[in-house]
């Protein structure tokens, strides 16, 4: 059985030029794509926390849900009013507004849910948040942030990002 064996230079360097250039393009088709991201605008997304509302209990999920809500009937059962004497209920115009949710499990250990970036573009958003949690409670919660999103019909994606983590969710048009 006979091997090849190139024995002229040229040929080798050919084949080498080759694979170089075939390598470097993959690269930077690669950079291309990963920088789409990067490079789209972006532009502030206006969010206002609603505060004094609680989880019902019978949403119990076992996991992290990210959801938006479009009027009144659907909110009314997923939450209800924290009326103290002496506290502010924050009003919903859903002619107005649409509502965003992040609700995480019920747990014992004192958990609150702050967003630090909310960013449009395009027809999508990131909405970044950290989670802090505190000492040991004696009672269980369900650690709930309630936030309003301009009605926007323009708006489709919400992407919500914490640490490594990363979900992506559509948003019903209205």
């Amino acid at each position: 059985m006979k091997t090849f064996r190139p024995n002229n230079p040229l040929f080798v360097l050919l084949i080498l030029s080759l694979c170089i250039s075939c390598n470097s393009e993959k690269k930077d088709k690669n950079n291309s794509e990963n920088n789409m991201e990067m490079t789209a605008e972006t532009e502030p997304l206006k969010i206002e926390i609603v505060e004094n509302y609680f989880t019902k209990n019978d949403m119990t999920p076992r996991v992290i849900q990210y959801f938006t809500i479009d009027n009144q009937e659907d909110f009314d059962n997923q939450f209800g009013v924290a009326k103290t004497m002496d506290n502010a209920i924050s009003t919903i115009d859903f002619d107005k507004t649409r509502i965003g949710a992040i609700v995480m499990p019920a747990t014992d250990i004192k958990t609150s849910i702050e967003i630090t970036q909310a960013e449009r573009f395009g027809s999508g958003a990131f909405i970044t948040y950290k989670t802090k949690q505190g000492d040991k409670q004696s009672f269980t919660t369900t650690p709930t942030l309630i936030f309003k999103l301009p009605v926007d019909n323009k708006l489709k994606t919400l992407e919500f990002k914490s640490g490594g983590d990363s979900k992506m969710i559509t948003i019903p048009s209205k």
